[in-house]
């Protein structure tokens, strides 16, 4: 964007896992006997992240 005729104004914004869709991890613990047998318990993505830059340029 043009501010002045020497000045301008860069927006920018980058985004990952925009719906935050989680993906787990295989179950780690495999013993029948376990009280946590078959548990999820890792998220193997990276939550929601956004990020916000601006730029002025003279």
């Amino acid at each position: 964007m043009t501010i002045r005729e020497r000045l301008k104004l860069q927006l920018r914004v980058e985004s990952l896992n925009v719906m935050n869709t989680p993906r787990f991890y295989a179950p780690q613990n495999l013993s029948v006997g376990s009280g946590s047998f078959g548990a999820v318990t890792q998220q193997a993505n990276f939550p929601r992240f956004v990020q916000w830059g601006a730029r002025i340029m003279w």
